[in-house]
C-alpha cells in the first residue's frame, strides 16, 4: 500500500506520459475524482490525468495503450 494519494500520482507519473505527470485520477464511468488512496481498488480501471478536467468518453473502447499498475508496494 502506498502511505499517501501524492506517493501513487508520483509513481503512476513514472508510467504515465503526460505534460505535467500525473495529477489527478477519475472513475472512467461516472468522472468521480479520486482522491484517497485507500479508496482505490486493486484491478479497477481509472483516468489519468494532469490539470484537465474530467472527459466523459468510451474508455473501454478506445484503442490506447493501456497500463497496468498495481497499488501494491513492496517495501
Amino acid at each position: 500500500q502506498y502511505a499517501s494519494f501524492a506517493e501513487l500520482l508520483q509513481d503512476l507519473s513514472h508510467s504515465v506520459e503526460l505534460p505535467y505527470g500525473v495529477r489527478r485520477l477519475f472513475t472512467p464511468t461516472k468522472g468521480s475524482e479520486v482522491t484517497d488512496v485507500n479508496i482505490i481498488k486493486d484491478g479497477a480501471s481509472y483516468v489519468c490525468a494532469s490539470f484537465e478536467p474530467f472527459q466523459k468518453l468510451e474508455y473501454s473502447a478506445l484503442t490506447i495503450p493501456r497500463i497496468t499498475f498495481s497499488i501494491e508496494q513492496s517495501t
